[in-house]
């Protein structure tokens, strides 16, 4: 969402600010994280006027065969009932309630097949879909409701849920459980790779999927904000680190920035000091839920620990990294 001062900006206008959904992979609320000042501002936020009057549409919110281009498109409680009345596309499932995670996660694959072939854009599309299933099936099992998942351009992808985490364990579970699917996947693909005896396609496609899943896990349980290792050390400190949480949150991200920088990723550790560490700093302890108990911490270290040995053995081991 783009606005100024709380009302949609006009191209041309150069104040902006950039709303995201906190903590990312995790998250449960959606927040103002900084306000830009740009030429292109007017620009980005009439494109993002025209999605969203777009979604509107394929929503079904409102007939615009008859109305005129002034006349807004119906929203909030009329939208709902709109949407209440119209017969699904297929059963239950009615792919135009997902028109905004659909149209972006086409986006990102786009961009994906401008860095990558085809082939290795489907195998990296996958894992990031197993990765961000991984956070959506824990909300589901968690009970929480609103639950959305997609992939998204720049960034790989996200799932959301518009439910509050009710515990710390609950927090850790949910940001975990991401690497955590895809465990399965690395070491079988992993395994597979290193004991076949010749060269086919079958060989060519687990090395990719062990290699990208491999190295996008591994990456992701690094302890900085907002990385899933991240908010799995956020919900240690939020239990037993309260007095020092911002301190050693800070410390740890710094720690992972110098290790992405030495292992070479120099554009993702820019990326996360420029948009992390400024949210980190806005942070700070807030009991919000209830801390984690001994127990529920020490299954958490060893799921974690598993994770970790997993996606981070590969890595290391299968690819001489």
């Amino acid at each position: 969402m783009i606005s100024v001062d709380g009302v949609d900006a006009a191209p041309g206008r150069e104040s902006v600010e950039i709303w995201t959904v906190e903590p990312a992979g995790a998250g449960s609320r959606i927040t103002v994280e900084q306000r830009l000042f740009s030429r292109i501002g007017g620009v980005i936020a009439a494109i993002f006027g025209a999605w969203r009057q777009l979604r509107s549409f394929v929503r079904g919110e409102g007939d615009y065969s008859t109305a005129p281009s002034a006349v807004a498109p119906p929203t909030g409680r009329a939208g709902q009932q709109a949407r209440a009345a119209r017969k699904p596309l297929f059963g239950s499932f009615d792919p135009r309630d997902y028109a905004m995670e659909i149209g972006l996660s086409l986006v990102a694959f786009a961009l994906l097949l401008t860095q990558f072939s085809v082939t290795a854009a489907i195998q990296l599309t996958l894992v990031i879909l197993l990765h961000e299933y991984g956070h959506y099936l824990s909300f589901k099992l968690m009970g929480k409701q609103g639950n959305r998942l997609m992939l998204l351009p720049f960034v790989g992808g996200i799932a959301v849920s518009s439910s509050p985490h009710r515990s710390e364990f609950e927090r850790a579970v949910c940001a975990l459980a991401g690497p955590a699917i895809c465990v399965p996947l690395t070491a079988a693909a992993f395994c597979y790779a290193y004991f076949a005896t010749e060269f086919s396609v079958a060989y060519a496609w687990a090395v990719n999927l062990a290699y990208f899943s491999c190295l996008l896990n591994a990456l992701n349980l690094l302890p900085i904000y907002p990385l899933d290792g991240g908010q799995v050390a956020e919900g240690f400190l939020r239990s037993f680190g309260r007095d020092i949480f911002t301190q050693a949150m800070m410390a740890f991200a710094l720690g992972g920035l110098l290790l992405l920088l030495w292992l070479g990723y120099t554009q993702m550790a820019v990326l996360l000091a420029i948009f992390g560490l400024p949210g980190l700093l806005r942070r700070g302890y807030a009991p919000s839920a209830r801390a984690m108990t001994p127990k529920e911490a020490a299954i958490l270290a060893v799921a974690f620990a598993v994770t970790l040995a997993t996606h981070g053995g590969v890595y290391v081991f299968g690819f001489g990294v």
